[in-house]
């Protein structure tokens, strides 16, 4: 089969479960996974792929269209510019926080912060930072080990200087005592039990519902855990960044001001939706 003829037949068959912006999307990602690149597509429509390309775009297009999610099955995806490696072990870095990321770099006005990541993932986030604010000072925490694995072979690979640590946020251990930070960022879980409803099967049966879904009785807790960590450990003017349920905005701000914090902004993300939660401290960190 030709290399035009392939694309065209892998957006044809990615449309069962994807629109058309995403099937295009999709299958250039797959095509690229081959060994061709975009352009290739465009100026050399007639190469001719092998039986191993095809026999390869066969098999990972019949995992897309059972619904695993594409990153998974390509074991990799890009966050800010740089490839981070991805299975179902942590969640799929989404454009929300690079948002987020985004807004970190652009707001420190620090030569070598002290950032602590609570709850790091693939560790996206972290390595991000560490790799666009070179002086800082980078520690990242999560309550799963496969998910550090992941986090510290993507620091790695991207020559990110970042120290990991497995933790609970839920109860914090001794290792931080006396450690103080200029940021705190966290993306914790924040789906409501009734977002699950609008979700699509291919988040909710692949992706680790512990880092997606909140908690059912109490949906803020991992925000109150996050402030409560702060009072201790964010120094005098810190800033704290969560990602948070588009919900749940006035929540937040009410409650990053019960424990102190000021200059409370919920910001939109390129959508309009509330997703960033960001606030400062303005009291000395008690140790």
């Amino acid at each position: 089969m030709q290399l035009f003829e392939t694309y065209r037949h892998l957006i044809n068959e990615l449309a069962i479960i994807y629109n058309e912006r995403e099937s295009q999307s999709i299958a250039k990602l797959l095509i690229e996974a081959a060994g061709f690149s975009d352009l290739q597509v465009s100026l050399e429509p007639s190469l001719v792929l092998t039986n191993d390309q095809y026999t390869f775009l066969k098999a990972i297009l019949n995992e897309i269209i059972q619904g695993r999610p594409v990153q998974y099955v390509l074991g990799k995806t890009d966050f800010y510019g740089v490839s981070f490696i991805v299975n179902e072990d942590v969640l799929i870095p989404r454009p929300e926080t690079e948002e987020m990321v985004d807004l970190i770099i652009k707001e420190n006005n620090k030569e070598n912060p002290a950032i602590l990541d609570i709850g790091t993932g693939s560790g996206c986030i972290a390595i991000t930072l560490a790799l666009n604010l070179k002086k800082a000072n980078i520690y990242a925490f999560d309550i799963s080990e496969k998910a550090l694995k992941i986090a510290m072979q993507n620091a790695v690979n991207n020559d990110a200087k970042v120290l990991f640590y497995r933790d609970d946020i839920l109860n914090p251990s001794g290792k931080w005592k006396n450690k103080k930070f200029d940021i705190i960022v966290s993306n914790p879980p924040y789906v409501l039990e009734e977002d699950k409803r609008e979700m699509s099967p291919n988040v909710l049966d692949y992706e680790p519902l512990q880092a997606l879904m909140a908690d059912r009785s109490d949906p803020l807790l991992y925000y109150r855990k996050i402030f409560e960590f702060s009072e201790r450990h964010l120094d005098h003017e810190g800033y704290i960044y969560c990602e948070i349920n588009e919900k749940s905005g006035r929540e937040i701000e009410q409650l990053a001001r019960s424990y102190g914090f000021e200059n409370v902004r919920i910001l939109k993300d390129i959508h309009g939706k509330e997703r960033i939660m960001r606030c400062v401290s303005t009291y000395f960190a008690i140790i």
